[in-house]
């Protein structure tokens, strides 16, 4: 398999291709949120050999490169934008089926999500290169003698630090094409991709006020009023805090507060500055689960 990465890289860099008065396109699956396949233009040859599952590197934005599925090869070239020419071919045979395909479309469909979002949970990571992949090194050594010069040049810049961007082996390299060369580093076994595991999950976090300490004693409530003599408004926050208290005895959320006292955010904010309040931030679930439970009823007999 190694081989035809390399002649085809080959082919690509250095030959090139006869006029050709007729077009060919691609369309392609890329791991990204994004509603319908990208069109690609590929030469005659190119469409000759390619078939729907199988993945191709292509350029996407200004500087950004991803592996993508090929799902349909054709003569239509995109209405609304220019189709670009793809990076290299990285497979010799379909990795996805046609059932494979019906499968995804129908996730896509039932769960209103796109193919490309199906596409990057259904494809083993280490299929999914892409510009922002990191890689780093195994750990074993490398024979010079049985690397290329960009494996070479890949595996020397993973000497010197611990990972890399696959954009960054593009500046090291000086040319877009280096999937070949990382590939076949993965399957010797020397380089590993790293997983970027992103939390999309963000926990909600509500805001409390308390009363300072120094306030909760009916002395201590007497010097705050006189304190608040001349400021009427945050006066009358406190009080509606005094009395949020009295009738629920729970901590007091900023909103509710800031609600019932007819408040602005400002005038809170004045009385935490002050020292009057103390803010806290308590993490709510999203999701509240009573804990009452229904009484088992009995089963007649």
């Amino acid at each position: 398999m190694e081989w035809f990465f390399y002649a085809y890289a080959f082919a690509k860099a250095y030959i090139k291709p006869t006029f050709d008065p007729i077009e060919f396109f691609i369309d392609v699956i890329l791991p990204i949120p994004v509603e319908n396949p990208f069109t690609y233009a590929v030469n005659r040859d190119e469409a000759a050999f390619l078939k729907p599952g199988m993945r191709v590197a292509v350029p996407f934005g200004k500087r950004k490169v991803y592996a993508g599925i090929v799902k349909q090869v054709h003569q239509t070239a995109p209405v609304i934008y220019e189709a670009k020419d793809i990076e290299y071919i990285l497979d010799e045979r379909p990795i996805v089926t046609p059932e494979q395909f019906k499968l995804w479309s129908f996730i896509a469909s039932y769960y209103m999500c796109t193919e490309g979002e199906v596409m990057r949970a259904a494809i083993p990571s280490i299929l999914l290169l892409e510009s922002e992949t990191v890689v780093k090194g195994t750990g074993i050594a490398a024979d010079d003698t049985q690397l290329t010069d960009d494996e070479f040049l890949i595996y020397e810049a993973l000497q010197h630090q611990s990972e890399v961007k696959i954009e960054q082996i593009i500046s090291i390299l000086g040319k877009r094409t280096v999937f070949p060369a990382i590939q076949s580093l993965l399957e010797k076994g020397i380089l590993s991709l790293q997983e970027n595991v992103r939390e999309q999950y963000s926990p909600k976090l509500v805001k409390y006020v308390k009363l300072h300490s120094d306030y909760e004693s009916d002395a201590g409530m007497q010097q705050l009023m006189e304190m608040l003599s001349r400021a009427a408004k945050q006066r009358a926050v406190v009080m509606q805090y005094y009395t949020m208290m009295a009738q629920t005895q729970q901590p007091i959320k900023v909103k509710e507060l800031q609600r019932k006292a007819d408040a602005t955010s400002t005038q809170i904010k004045s009385l935490i500055d002050k020292g009057i309040f103390e803010l806290t931030e308590i993490r709510e679930d999203r999701i509240q689960f009573s804990n009452d439970t229904e009484e088992t009823k009995a089963l007649n007999p």
